[in-house]
């Protein structure tokens, strides 16, 4: 399965899930044959304050999307940005709305 320039093996998806999908959830998705994993959400802003968890990217569970939330375009830009450099395989970014930042 092609999914923009990245290819999966199959097209089992582990659901995004906040305070689940850890390190060894996704490690062990992959090995029962998920295709592609996701990280728990983490907040862009605390990702670039350093103050939320550590994210490592491993090879065993790649393909690996992050997934960013925040409320600022800017911010979560720089996230994105430095998670590429990382070795994520793509990016899934949630907008909050309903914060005034426009």
């Amino acid at each position: 399965m092609r999914l923009g320039t990245l290819t999966l093996e199959n097209n089992l998806v582990l659901a995004p899930m906040a305070g689940i999908t850890d390190y060894p959830f996704r490690k062990i998705a992959r090995e029962m044959g998920c295709g592609l994993v996701f990280t728990e959400m983490i907040s862009a802003k605390g990702f670039l304050c350093k103050k939320s968890a550590t994210l490592r990217i491993r090879r065993d569970e790649k393909p690996v999307v992050v997934q960013l939330s925040g409320s600022h375009p800017a911010t979560l830009a720089e996230a994105a940005e430095k998670v590429e450099a990382m070795g994520a395989d793509g990016i899934d970014i949630n907008l909050d709305v309903r914060r005034d930042w426009w």
